[in-house]
Parts: C-alpha cells; structure tokens; sequence
C-alpha cells in the first residue's frame, strides 16, 4: 500500500521550534522536544520505556541522561504519529533503543501492530537544547533539512 498515498506530513512544535516533516508515497512522524528538567523522569521511563530503554538513558553519563531520554521520547513520539494511532499503542510495546553512534533503526517487531511494514526512526539535527525525530515507513533514502 505505500506508494500510493501521495504527498504525506506532520508537524511538532516545542519552545520556540517548529518541525515539519514532508514524505511522498509513504507515512511520517515527527517530534521535536525542548530538552528540559523533569522531575519525575525516572517515573516516566518506568512507565513508558522498554527495559532495553531504561538501560540506555543510564548507561550514559550523568549529565548526558535527560538528553538520552528526550531522544528516546521523541523517537516514541515519532512512530506512533506516523502509524497514525497516537497514544492508544503503549510505548513501552515496541523499542528504540540505539547506540550513541546510530541514526536509524528499523523497527522490525513492532508486537501490537496488525500491519507489518518496516519502520525507520531516525533523530533529526536540531539547536542546542532540542531534540527531535521522525518515524517514516519503509525508511527513507535521505533526510533534507534546513531552517527558515
């Protein structure tokens, strides 16, 4: 079936940011977060984050950990915009862990989904202090990205 939905997008906005993420023929989300203090960040990714998650955001340095958890949300974020079924999928059903030096993982055991297309999730360079990233299906061959 991709391939034949045309032009498709999404849009997130965080602080003084906004993400628009264009596909043609396939699905996309995107989610853009201002990295900020959470108090109940250990709560969160109890909740919400796969164990293999949770081992990432502290394997990482200290103060390297509410980064590591923003990117993971916005990956999370991400997916589930594109999938088109928001919030109602658990995010702690499917995983996005990568390691400090990858930029894309194809989801290929998403359990809750009844479809089983390939899914990539790919961070997105944003300003300091802004995390982002987009979920697109199938993948894609190349990200373009430039700010007005």
């Amino acid at each position: 079936m991709s391939g034949d939905r045309g032009l498709q997008f999404n849009l997130s906005h965080a602080g003084d940011l906004v993400v628009v993420a264009l596909c043609v023929g396939q699905r996309i989300g995107v989610d853009v977060e201002e990295v900020r203090a959470i108090e109940s960040l250990l709560e969160i990714a109890d909740a919400h984050f796969t164990r293999s998650e949770r081992e990432f955001i502290f394997s990482q340095e200290p103060q390297e950990r509410r980064r590591a958890f923003f990117r993971i949300w916005t990956r999370k974020e991400a997916y589930v915009k594109a999938v088109g079924n928001g919030l109602s999928i658990p995010l702690n059903s499917f995983d996005t862990v990568l390691s400090s030096r990858q930029h894309g993982r194809v989801f290929d055991s998403c359990t809750h989904s009844v479809e089983p297309p390939a899914w990539q999730v790919m961070d997105v360079q944003m300003p300091w202090g802004y995390v982002a990233a987009i979920g697109v299906e199938t993948g894609v061959d190349e990200l373009v990205y430039f700010e007005l």
